[in-house]
């Protein structure tokens, strides 16, 4: 036998062995770093699940309040509509109480009489305003001789238009405005 036989035989067995020895121990640390890839993974797929899950939950939030919000302001609509009806209405009414108010006060006023500034105050949603006002009596115009004559002024049965049409103007804007209002301050509890 060779003597050089032996060391190399020796090398051999050595390396075949560290060669057993690497290879075992690549396949432990890749079997290590799979579980750990696995473990990734799941960590990843919980917490995409998570997000999900809480997308979903704000997603049905946002729908219920939109939905909330939407009857909401479809309520104020319906009513909205109702009261300007209302308002038509009593514009139409106190439209009606001209004549009566102007042929009441009679032709001594060179402007408006007691009826039809109580009407004046009627159609301009000043209710109250008119308790005070005297009763109507044709013949008791204070200085009527200082006044000009009736054809140079507005007549009584235009300024009442006008307040009854100024007045359902006015009384429609603060409908609206209340309206509003109320879904401002719905929106923001």
């Amino acid at each position: 036998m060779n003597p050089w036989l032996r060391p190399i035989g020796l090398a051999l067995a050595v390396i075949a062995v560290s060669g057993l020895i690497a290879g075992g121990g690549y396949q432990i640390g890749a079997n290590v770093y799979q579980a750990k890839l696995d473990r990734l993974h799941a960590d990843y797929a919980r917490e995409r699940q998570t997000q999900a899950e809480a997308q979903a939950t704000a997603l049905d939030k946002a729908l219920r309040e939109q939905t909330a919000l939407n009857e909401q302001a479809h309520r104020i609509g319906v009513e909205l509509l109702n009261t300007r009806a209302e308002l038509v209405a009593a514009h139409t009414a106190l439209k009606r109480r001209i004549p009566d108010a102007t042929r009441s006060d009679g032709s001594s006023f060179t402007g408006l009489g007691p009826a039809g500034l109580r009407l004046y105050t009627d159609n301009l949603g000043y209710v109250d305003a008119a308790k005070g006002l005297p009763a109507t009596d044709a013949g008791n115009a204070a200085k009527t001789d200082a006044t000009a004559a009736a054809e140079t002024g507005l007549l009584p049965v235009d300024l009442l238009a006008h307040s009854a049409d100024y007045g359902a103007w006015c009384q429609k804007m603060e409908q609206q405005l209340d309206s509003l209002n109320r879904l401002y301050h719905t929106e923001s509890r």
